[in-house]
């Protein structure tokens, strides 16, 4: 849960390579405030952290409760694009019986 004074994070630039801070200021039942002034057309929802713009939905993003979350999100990405390139097309794959029953195990599938 989120509390008044707590300081909340961003990624940004292109690859997220930069992190900004945003300090919570007030709480209401579904949204709150945020010492931004360039997010006040918005919500932030407490729910999902998210920013949620009511004209432009690319302008909406995600925050962070810290920086190491930021980092375990982008490694999460790299990892699911390496898995997903390795699985695509036709071609066969070259995995032992364990490792597929491992996978599958995994996947819950």
């Amino acid at each position: 849960m989120i509390h008044v004074g707590q300081t909340l994070y961003k990624a940004s630039g292109k690859k997220g390579e930069a992190i900004e801070e945003f300090v919570v200021t007030k709480i209401g039942r579904k949204n709150f405030e945020t010492d931004s002034p360039f997010y006040r057309r918005g919500k932030f929802v407490i729910e999902t952290l998210r920013y949620e713009d009511p004209d432009y939905t690319q302008n909406s993003f995600q925050l962070y409760t810290s920086p190491e979350e930021i980092e375990r999100e982008k490694r999460a990405s790299e990892l699911q694009d390496k898995i997903k390139k390795y699985f695509q097309g036709y071609h066969r794959l070259d995995l032992t019986v364990d490792q597929c029953e491992k996978i599958i195990e995994i996947l819950g599938i």
